[in-house]
């Protein structure tokens, strides 16, 4: 059931959950509600915001990696295991990390299994 609904000039919805899900409670006349937000709406602080007022936000994660439009794997595809600093890929393979120097005295970190990749089917994304 919609509840509430908004028109104003700004671009787009980032950030604008918890305004929104305040006029919700206000019209429904209770004092913690329940809200759910297409991407649009996310932003990790505001969500906290949100939950700190009494409000359970569910808002689905923005995807901004570039890669993913170019058919990449997101980050969160991998899981990282910190005791062995090791990603695990998708197909179940482990990534070890080689580390470059990079800019400024910072170090670059890119995960590698060359042999797995080399037979990989999915060694396209």
């Amino acid at each position: 059931m919609i509840v509430e609904a908004q028109v104003h000039n700004k671009v787009s919805d980032l950030g604008l959950l918890c305004e929104t899900a305040e006029v919700a409670e206000n019209n429904l006349g209770v004092h913690t509600i329940e809200s759910i937000a297409d991407r649009s709406y996310y932003k990790i602080e505001h969500t906290k915001v949100c939950e700190a007022a009494g409000t359970a936000a569910y808002v689905a994660k923005l995807v901004r990696s570039p890669g993913i439009k170019a058919g990449l794997f997101p980050k969160d595809t991998f899981t990282y295991d910190a005791t062995t600093d090791t990603l695990s890929y998708p197909s179940g393979e482990t990534l070890l990390p080689r580390y470059k120097e990079a800019m400024r005295g910072t170090k670059a970190i890119s995960y590698v299994n060359r042999s797995a990749c080399r037979t990989c089917d999915m060694r396209a994304h």
